[in-house]
């Protein structure tokens, strides 16, 4: 069952994560990470997709004795959300304001990226226990 689930999440979080790279390009200012930016929504979908998957109550088809319409919903979802939050790639336009501006932004955005990546481990923290008690019990 774990191992079907997996699977499931997975495929499922492949599917959206290519959707989403289809669906929305964004510019990505510098080294912000060892990690680029597509893993990290892969993971996010990824990890909510198997948590929502597990626990939502079980409907629609099945597949391998498992049903498989939460896990897609709850990807839906979070592809969504992701959309709708993440800045979309913007026309570069040299206004004198972002010019004078620019120094202060890469300290802002450096702070932004420190910040979100601590959200991002307590996320997967507090998921990761979600889907263990999910199988521990």
């Amino acid at each position: 069952m774990l191992l079907i689930d997996l699977l499931i999440a997975l495929f499922v979080a492949i599917l959206f994560s290519f959707v989403f790279m289809l669906g929305i390009r964004w510019e990505r200012k510098g080294n912000v990470g060892i990690v680029p930016p597509a893993a990290y929504i892969f993971i996010i979908i990824f990890i909510f997709t198997w948590a929502g998957g597990i626990w939502l109550v079980p409907m629609g088809p099945r597949a391998w004795n498992i049903y498989w319409l939460p896990f897609f919903m709850v990807g839906l979802v979070v592809t969504l959300m992701l959309m709708t939050i993440l800045p979309q790639n913007r026309e570069n336009s040299s206004s004198t304001i972002e010019l004078v501006n620019k120094e202060k932004e890469k300290r802002v955005e450096m702070e932004t990226v420190k910040t979100l990546s601590i959200f991002f481990w307590i996320l997967l923290l507090v998921l990761g226990v979600t889907i263990g008690i999910h199988y521990l019990s």
